[in-house]
């Protein structure tokens, strides 16, 4: 591919299958040497420079900062829209409502608000909002707008 050059969708679709072509030939001659490497059979200078640097090159790749799980899933349960339901109803401040429900479940102000459908994507939002809307009126009051 030359540099500089606009890139149609055919040229992206030919530079694709160039790379994947390119790539399968590359994993098969490793993959070969590998074999050679297990039935012990003896290496040239170029196949022995070529797992060397393959090796280097794995290396290379080892991240020595270990991957943090992505925190503890949330345990909000159903019944913490009720619980903000009365809380609103009683006066308290929606921020003040879903900093106490956060408090209460040990998560974040933003997990309760998305368990609340007062924050999120459109599909889960709704549905969240619907079944807060549902506890107001299971409270005795009307939904918020």
């Amino acid at each position: 591919m030359k540099f500089n050059e606009p890139i149609t969708e055919e040229g992206h679709e030919k530079a694709d299958r160039e790379h994947r072509e390119l790539a399968e030939r590359q994993k098969k001659q490793l993959m070969e040497l590998a074999k050679k490497i297990e039935d012990g059979q003896p290496l040239d200078k170029y196949e022995t420079g070529r797992a060397v640097g393959a090796i280097r090159i794995a290396a290379d790749r080892i991240n020595p900062v270990r991957k943090r799980p992505a925190g503890k899933p949330s345990k909000i349960r159903d019944d913490a829209r009720l619980v903000y339901a009365v809380m609103r109803l009683d006066g308290v401040s929606k921020n003040k409502a879903v900093e106490r429900i956060a408090e209460m479940y040990e998560v974040s102000t933003t997990a309760v608000k998305k368990k609340l459908g007062l924050t999120g994507s459109s599909p889960e939002r709704e549905i969240n909002k619907d079944q807060t809307d549902q506890a107001f009126l299971m409270a005795g009051g009307e939904p918020e707008t």
